[in-house]
């Protein structure tokens, strides 16, 4: 069947960067929990604080080349336009060079600003300085993966972000050892390195032609990619900014240490449930982006991707639920078992997330600049909102409970205006699967409040969840026969 064959391509797309994702969120569990153990909720702050301080800024100069340049690689690579390709490379690969480089100058005549406002003292200057050719490196990186991304080169991409993360934690964990807070700027820099030069290489594997391109060609070819690119930095600085106000409130009211619990309950739900996202992202944009041209297509393919992403997520999520305490020893440690509410409550809100994010492609796809910058300024509003108040009176927990709030809002809107200005329309299949896996999982954590007992109805929700998610999954590409094909051969 047709259909049976699209849901196939999104779980083959998902497994081939799954797998890849799996390995990469083993080493992230690694290093947090080195991080947790030799520098402690102080040092974790103290990094986390310094990622998202430069992250701003790396936000705002970024101009997301490496989401709006995939568009055009891929509607060239559908074409067969190897010309086009070899232009639009060259063009990337100057692109990213100057703004990396406008990042790190900006870093360095504020560093002292910046130091000052993230961490109160002017002790980080140095350190910011030198962490700020990471930008560079990190630019010149997504460069290179855009290439392999909308060239479809999945297993390049997949095997050139397992190497690096696999490297670098290699090289990570004796300077964390070894130098302590120390190590951090090092490993850092090391880091972005190498993920650059392993990048670069599967990038050479392609033989794609570069050509010589001028400073006029570069704006000119690029300014479409420049203009929709620009708005998704904001967009991303937005919700950094969002971020950065919000820790800066937690320090304000509980110190450094907060910041760290907190900081390490949201990693668990961006880095770790967030890899199902970002393995199916991997495919999901340049193929929806190659079919703006036909609605029925896009509509088909929004209402699929949304469907399978609740389909895989569901049972993982059910799982964090159900086990977030010894997840969270195990991650970390005991000291942050006091962030097992708010990780539980934004574990629901990924269900919602996992809709609107299916659906905010769109925008981006169809390179709808103005409603793309004005649907993501008022998401971030209301989500800053949100998140103030949720803290303010429920603390960690507040801050759980207003992320599943924003999300589901978010949702919302974004199917209004998916509906209204695109004309694409949401299944009943889809929000008959949404509504039962919501139900089923809202009821599992209201139970695990209580400590002392459940375990079995626990279990048997869990069950159900999962058994469910398969089930439906098998309706959908005969699960049996997939996962026999994939692995036997």
């Amino acid at each position: 069947m047709k259909t049976n064959s699209s849901y196939r391509q999104i779980l083959l797309a998902t497994s081939i960067f799954g797998g890849v994702q799996l390995i990469t969120m083993i080493v992230a569990i690694i290093r947090s929990k080195s991080v947790a153990i030799l520098l402690g909720p102080s040092g974790f702050g103290v990094l986390n604080m310094l990622l998202t301080s430069l992250g701003l800024i790396s936000s705002l100069t970024n101009f997301g080349i490496d989401t709006s340049a995939v568009k055009d690689i891929s509607n060239s690579y559908v074409k067969k336009d190897l010309n086009r390709i070899s232009i639009v490379y060259s063009v990337i690969h100057r692109l990213v060079k100057l703004t990396g480089l406008i990042a790190v100058i900006i870093v360095i005549i504020f560093s002292n600003h910046i130091s000052l406002i993230t961490y109160g003292n002017d002790d980080y200057n140095t350190s910011i300085i030198l962490v700020s050719f990471t930008l560079l490196l990190d630019q010149m990186t997504k460069g290179k993966r855009v290439i392999l991304q909308g060239t479809r080169n999945l297993r390049f991409l997949a095997k050139s972000t397992m190497l690096s993360s696999v490297t670098t934690l290699g090289i990570s964990l004796p300077l964390y050892y070894v130098m302590g807070v120390d190590g951090i700027i090092p490993s850092l820099i090391v880091g972005s390195l190498i993920s650059y030069l392993i990048a670069r290489y599967y990038v050479s594997k392609l033989k794609i032609v570069t050509v010589k391109v001028t400073l006029n060609e570069v704006f000119g070819i690029g300014a479409d990619m420049l203009r929709m690119g620009f708005l998704i930095s904001i967009s991303g600085l937005l919700t950094l900014l969002v971020s950065f106000l919000l820790k800066l409130m937690i320090e304000e009211s509980g110190g450094i240490v907060k910041v760290g619990l907190y900081s390490a309950g949201y990693a668990i739900i961006t880095n770790y449930v967030g890899l199902i996202f970002n393995a199916m992202g991997t495919d999901y944009y340049p193929r929806l982006a190659a079919q703006t041209d036909v609605q029925t297509d896009i509509v088909k393919s929004v209402n699929e991707q949304a469907e399978m992403a609740i389909l895989i997520l569901a049972p993982v999520v059910a799982i964090l639920i159900a086990f977030i305490e010894r997840a969270l020893v195990l991650l970390y440690s005991n000291d942050f078992v006091a962030i097992s509410e708010m990780v539980k409550w934004m574990s629901l809100g990924m269900l919602f997330k996992a809709c609107s994010w299916s659906l905010s492609y769109v925008f981006i796809a169809h390179s709808d600049k103005k409603m793309f910058f004005l649907n993501e300024l008022s998401a971030s509003i209301y989500m800053l909102v949100f998140n103030l108040f949720g803290y303010y009176f429920g603390g960690f927990q507040g801050l759980g409970i207003s992320f599943v709030i924003s999300y589901l809002i978010y949702f919302i809107q974004v199917a209004i205006v998916g509906f209204k200005i695109y004309n694409i329309s949401l299944s009943s299949k889809l929000f008959a699967i949404l509504l039962v896996q919501f139900v089923l999982i809202l009821f599992l954590l209201l139970i695990t409040q209580d400590e002392k007992g459940f375990i079995i109805i626990k279990l048997l929700v869990v069950s159900i969840i999962t058994i469910m998610s398969t089930y439906l999954l098998s309706k959908r590409i005969d699960l049996l026969s997939y996962i026999k094909l994939r692995f036997w051969k």
